[in-house]
């Protein structure tokens, strides 16, 4: 992926029924709390709101003009200095273990180093271990697991609490290798 263009690009209305066919997709949905039914009625309403939310940061993983997948940073706590992460790589072209590390690493440099939080947290299902091994070679921490926590489909799941650290980033920035993406 040499030479790609990277961008997290701001969401347009044109991207609504592309982000709701994601987020309806089972190989998405598998990992996050809800399977959604939506529409795109729903999904204007969505927009419209974080449209409004400038305490949220909403954005479209592209990659050479190609949309991949969505990420955010929502939930700001000012007073204690905590945004909480997510966020999905929905089309197989950007699911390069590289570029995994490259959008969570530019994710959490855009929260450290722009926003200037002290912790970025996130929770991971326990179906997606993968990512849990993936978030720590990178440098998070499990600052615990919330025993079943979600209940989806009539199976529970453990969640995992992960956080990083401002006093932690710069250590991570300068061990892991990442390519760098334009911020609109």
């Amino acid at each position: 992926m040499e030479n790609v263009k990277r961008c997290f690009r701001k969401i347009r209305e044109s991207d609504l029924e592309t982000i709701m066919e994601w987020r309806m997709r089972p190989d998405i949905t598998k990992f996050m709390y809800t399977d959604p039914k939506l529409t795109i009625e729903e999904q204007k309403k969505w927009f419209e709101k974080i449209s409004k939310d400038k305490d949220s940061f909403y954005r479209i993983i592209d990659l050479d003009g190609m949309p991949v997948g969505l990420i955010c940073l929502v939930d700001w706590d000012k007073e204690n200095s905590i945004i909480h992460s997510g966020g999905y790589i929905a089309e197989k072209e950007g699911r390069s273990l590289q570029n995994i590390v490259d959008v969570n690493m530019n994710l959490y440099d855009y929260a450290f180093s722009v926003l200037n939080v002290n912790k970025s947290a996130f929770e991971i299902m326990s179906n997606n271990m993968n990512q849990v091994r993936w978030m720590k070679r990178i440098g998070a921490t499990v600052e615990g697991i919330a025993r079943q926590a979600i209940r989806k489909n009539g199976e529970y799941y453990d969640l995992y609490l992960m956080s990083i650290l401002k006093e932690e980033w710069d250590l991570i920035r300068n061990k892991n290798h990442f390519n760098k993406y334009e911020i609109e």
